[in-house]
């Protein structure tokens, strides 16, 4: 997968707006564009950047590598993002409700307390 896409895929799995990642990163929403449909290639320090507003490695934005979450405190499978905020929109017992079957299914493959 390219830059442009994995880029839209990242942000958007955030939930996150093209104006809202520029407004965090100090562009304009159109440089965000330029980016996503590749019109333009963000500069070294503008990588760096995006890499670490979206908690990705430069490898995985860059489409260098499959995997990128989890290289640093804080990353994530990029399969749970969409999860983890499913979870967060439940309500408190909704929640528990998820947690608890979670305990169920590692105690029956036997990998409770194992990461």
């Amino acid at each position: 997968m390219d830059f442009c896409t994995r880029l839209r895929q990242i942000r958007t799995s955030k939930g996150i707006s093209q104006a809202a990642l520029a407004g965090k990163l100090g562009l304009s929403k159109q440089a965000i564009y330029n980016y996503e449909s590749g019109a333009n290639t963000p500069t070294h320090n503008t990588l760096i950047k995006i890499a670490d507003e979206m908690e990705v490695s430069l490898d995985y934005l860059t489409g260098r590598a499959d995997s990128g979450y989890g290289t640093g405190e804080g990353r994530k499978p990029e399969a749970y993002e969409g999860l983890l905020g499913r979870i967060a929109m439940l309500t408190d017992e909704g929640r528990q409700e998820v947690s608890d079957y979670i305990d169920r299914v590692m105690e029956r493959e036997g990998s409770y307390g194992k990461k």
